[in-house]
């Protein structure tokens, strides 16, 4: 493997960013969904997640290490509140050696800029300022900073098979870093599909057109209607948006013929999950994210989110029986 010299040293010390200056762009909130997600790299699991972010809150004072970077979901971002900043990100280096990174939204400086945007008349002549209150406190009460990522794989999943690509001259980093993309989305209406439909793409980018972000995923998906509608997505539109860049998504389900087949529907879905997977083909799963935080009808009523160390506070109403509709991205299996 080559490796790509492409950022010196002197450039690199320019777009450092001390600890402070993060703090004030991210918030506490933002700080601590940062830790919460490193110390999940660092394997440290346990169900008090707030005092493990607290712990590593501190940690990270000490051995910081970020730089403000290029980022895709932070320039969609910008584009969908008619800003002009912050098309960069806050890089975050899980370690000195840089296996993993985070680019954090700039909630702060975002927020501000949404506070007063420019308005163009019909005529094309006239320009104001107005303020907008409510949109930039939208942006301020975002729990979400963590923007397009790439995670080394933990070495406690060492006896998984998980789907990985390189990265480095996208990112504009000078190494090569292997990992998986991960993106989480600023809080608005539902956008996990446009979330796995990012991750996925940047898991072939090499063969996709390129890689979109979450407002131009949306618009290829709606096949550009005059606006731009931001909700969650069908399956008809997720296979639009997947044509547009070249790649193919196809539909399938469990049919009759397979509930009724001698072996278990469970393992005949496992097969076909493994098989997949084992071709190096992301596989996107629609769920329910009650179900996976112990609610409803479950066999077992397991907490998947407990079983992995991560916080489900994010599911609210858990009294009320409804459907909490979700997608996920799935890269990776036990094997056995």
């Amino acid at each position: 493997m080559i490796e790509w010299n492409g950022v010196r040293p002197e450039m690199e010390s320019i777009n450092k960013i001390e600890f402070e200056e993060a703090l004030t762009e991210l918030g506490r909130t933002g700080m601590f969904e940062l830790a919460e997600l490193l110390a999940w790299l660092e394997e440290r699991r346990t169900q008090d997640t707030f005092v493990l972010s607290k712990k590593r809150l501190k940690a990270l004072q000490t051995d910081w290490h970020a730089r403000f970077a290029p980022s895709i979901i932070s320039r969609g971002i910008a584009e969908l509140f008619e800003v002009s900043l912050p098309r960069f990100a806050i890089r975050v280096y899980a370690n000195k050696e840089r296996t993993s990174f985070v680019n954090a939204l700039r909630i702060g400086t975002l927020a501000n800029q949404a506070r007063w945007r420019r308005s163009v008349a019909r005529d094309g002549r006239e320009v104001t300022l107005r303020g907008d209150r409510s949109l930039s406190d939208v942006i301020r009460k975002s729990t979400f900073c963590v923007g397009d990522s790439v995670l080394a794989v933990p070495s406690r999943f060492a006896n998984f098979l998980v789907i990985r690509e390189w990265f480095g001259t996208e990112y504009g980093e000078d190494r090569l870093i292997c990992g998986v993309p991960y993106v989480r989305n600023i809080e608005l209406n539902g956008l996990c599909a446009q979330a796995t439909c990012f991750m996925a793409t940047a898991l072939l980018h090499r063969i996709a057109l390129n890689t979109p972000g979450i407002t131009e995923i949306t618009c290829l998906a709606q096949a550009g209607k005059g606006q731009v509608i931001l909700y969650g997505l069908t399956p008809a539109q997720m296979c639009r948006y997947f044509e547009k860049v070249e790649l193919r998504m196809s539909l399938q389900s469990v049919g009759r013929s397979v509930l009724n087949h001698e072996a278990k529907p469970v393992c005949l879905f496992e097969r076909v999950l493994t098989g997949y997977l084992r071709s190096k083909c992301p596989v996107i799963l629609p769920l329910d994210s009650g179900r996976m935080a112990g609610l409803g009808a479950t066999p077992t009523n397991e907490n998947i989110f407990a079983f992995n160390g991560l916080s489900s506070n994010r599911i609210t109403d858990r009294k009320v029986r409804r459907p909490r509709r979700h997608v996920v991205l799935a890269v990776g299996f036990r094997c056995h």
